[in-house]
């Protein structure tokens, strides 16, 4: 049952994933360092704001879909009003920024304002995937999970390879990506119904918003930790340095994707399990630590070859950077298993308190790390705090 899962949602998003990977080749040919510095200072914003826009209802949707899909419909017109509101709020303070041109971070100023709604696309598509996963629609979500890809990579060949339009190009792409996709969204889920009628009554359900915010704390908490390095390699070392590392967190990042693409298979199967009071998953658990570690070994094994035969030589640097961060993620992949059990039984202030503690010791070591040791210390920064944060949630679950 597990593997006939795996199979199909995981093998997908891998695939599409590993597609991509091998376009790097192509695309460190014709990006510059600076060109992914500029890249990962706009991704990482667009990150943050989708961790943000939610207030964490995305989390409890989730939940729902398994426990009573009323209610996930009724949670559904509360989540899309406060992403749209927040995309509005957000827009209108990166056009104020605009206005008395204060710099965001390098990014050129007219680019800002594309971030929020950018953020607003990308929120809409990782919802209707997440609505395919757990009611297993597998053929729609190949459908659309394909369809983005695609049209996404055809248009960097162009608009990067053909056009060199370098950075601009990049993003140019990704946002045809996104149109094209939520063209396709329009007809699922009732995502048309929510957007003509969900707006009729303005009463913004506060209780539901209340109950989220300790989970909007944690997307927000992973997000901060996950990106607010290139903020600080920005400042401290430069946009050069932050396309270094950019690279390096891309490559570190098919680890993210293998434990992503698990856990959303994973999850759903933890929560029918917990449902019906089978609290038991001795074998799930283990299987899943021995297939991190496992994959986490081969994958440091292989990144010296990645970097000789796939990426250019102008990012060679990136390496010493890349094995930290794989070491990192697996202690982060335990955080996430670990974490499920405590959202399914909404115990969402632990997983808030917790997140929080993150962000905080990850801010602090970044400063003190990328001060002291450039921008490796970025990486040891994530490192230490993934370690600290799986160590406290798997002592909490013992505990409880």
């Amino acid at each position: 049952m597990i593997l006939k899962r795996i199979s199909g949602f995981t093998i997908v998003s891998l695939t599409t994933n590993a597609i991509a990977f091998c376009f790097l080749p192509v695309i460190t040919k014709y990006l510059t360092p600076e060109d992914y510095g500029f890249l990962s200072i706009f991704n990482a914003s667009i990150s943050l704001l989708v961790a943000i826009f939610p207030l964490g209802i995305n989390h409890t949707l989730n939940v729902e879909l398994v426990t009573s899909k009323k209610k996930y419909f009724e949670k559904l017109e509360v989540f899309f009003k406060i992403i749209f509101f927040n995309t509005l709020i957000v827009a209108g303070l990166f056009v104020f920024l605009d206005f008395f041109s204060l710099n965001f971070f390098g990014l050129p100023e007219k680019f800002t304002f594309l971030i929020p709604f950018f953020a607003f696309f990308t929120i809409i598509h990782e919802l209707v995937l997440n609505y395919y996963i757990y009611l297993k629609k597998f053929a729609k979500y190949v459908k659309l999970i394909f369809l983005k890809f695609f049209i996404e990579y055809f248009s960097i060949l162009i608009f990067v390879v053909i056009f060199p339009f370098a950075w601009k190009g990049r993003i140019l792409a990704l946002g045809i990506g996104l149109v094209m996709s939520l063209f396709l969204l329009l007809n699922t889920i009732r995502t048309k119904y929510v957007f003509l009628s969900g707006f009729k009554n303005s009463i913004i359900d506060l209780p539901s918003i209340k109950k989220s915010l300790p989970l909007a704390l944690m997307g927000i908490s992973i997000m901060v930790m996950n990106l607010s390095d290139r903020f600080f390699i920005e400042k401290i070392e430069g946009l050069k340095a932050t396309g270094l590392y950019g690279i390096a967190s891309t490559i570190a990042g098919i680890f993210l994707l293998v434990i992503g693409s698990s856990m959303n298979v994973i999850r759903p199967i933890i929560y029918e399990k917990l449902k019906f009071g089978n609290n038991r998953l001795t074998n799930l658990t283990i299987g899943y630590i021995l297939g991190m570690f496992s994959f986490g070994v081969f994958f440091v094994s292989i990144v010296p070859l990645i970097f000789y035969y796939l990426i250019n030589i102008s990012f060679s640097e990136a390496v010493n950077y890349t094995i930290p961060l794989i070491i990192g993620l697996f202690f982060w992949g335990i955080f996430n298993y670990t974490v499920s059990f405590f959202l399914f039984k909404k115990k969402n202030k632990i997983v808030g308190i917790v997140s929080f503690f993150g962000v905080l010791i990850n801010l602090g070591f970044n400063y003190i790390f990328i001060s002291y040791f450039g921008t490796i210390g970025a990486a040891y920064s994530t490192l230490l705090t993934y370690f600290l944060m799986s160590l406290i949630i798997c002592l909490l679950y013992y505990l409880n």
